[in-house]
């Protein structure tokens, strides 16, 4: 008998999509590569605009995107429930 587990997913990524499809006025949708693996996420129109406000006023920053792994596609599969956090990169200080 095998043990019950869940797939939680972690995505990193540092660039605005380019191709962002507008499913409603709340939602928007685009495609992560991740290993030559196509992840489908679609965000609320609030979690959107985090990464558009890190990619104006940040001059480096990375997004951490969470998830569960949802429905299989022909490419990937689609991130279930994802949720968002942006962060700005700093320059790590040299030591002297």
């Amino acid at each position: 008998m095998s043990l019950t587990g869940k797939i939680d997913i972690s995505l990193k990524f540092s660039e605005l999509p380019n191709k962002i499809i507008e499913i409603s006025p709340k939602t928007k949708q685009f495609f992560l590569n991740a290993d030559n693996v196509e992840v489908s996420v679609t965000l609320d129109s609030k979690l959107f605009q985090r990464l558009e406000q890190a990619h104006k006023s940040f001059p480096s920053w990375v997004a951490l995107l969470e998830g569960k792994m949802g429905q299989a596609t022909e490419k990937g599969f689609i991130l279930d429930e994802p949720k968002l956090q942006v962060f700005e990169k700093k320059p790590k200080a040299e030591n002297s």
